[in-house]
């Protein structure tokens, strides 16, 4: 006999041997994954990503400046796309993160949210 587990599921309890493998378990799982897998989310995170390390660029090499003015001062100057490019390159852990997981959805948006930021980037190297 395997190990005995309480599981309640839309407040209906019952013991389940081994729980990792019955159906009523994998499905709650699936719902899970479903919840949290769409375009939008993916956008949200995607742009979030690369905000995050220009904070953490400004933090490690820009100490004696607030994080608003280094962004102003990167936009105004036209000299962001070099620290955006690096930043950039960061949204490929959670998208390989997100395709193994199989969350298409969330990956997908995350590719669009880089191509956006790709294309900040192409207007601030060549205009």
């Amino acid at each position: 006999m395997g190990p005995r587990k309480w599981i309640c599921i839309d407040g209906t309890c019952t013991i389940r041997l081994n729980c990792s493998s019955c159906y009523s378990c994998i499905e709650l799982l699936g719902l899970m994954k479903k919840k949290f897998n769409s375009i939008p989310l993916g956008l949200i995170l995607g742009l979030a990503c690369p905000i995050l390390i220009l904070f953490g660029i400004k933090v490690y090499s820009f100490e004696h400046m607030s994080f608003w003015i280094f962004l102003k001062t990167g936009f105004s100057t036209r000299t962001i796309s070099p620290w955006l490019k690096m930043a950039t390159l960061f949204n490929l852990a959670p998208f390989f993160y997100f395709i193994n997981d199989n969350r298409i959805r969330l990956a997908q948006g995350i590719v669009f949210a880089t191509i956006l930021s790709g294309l900040v980037i192409v207007y601030f190297t060549f205009m």
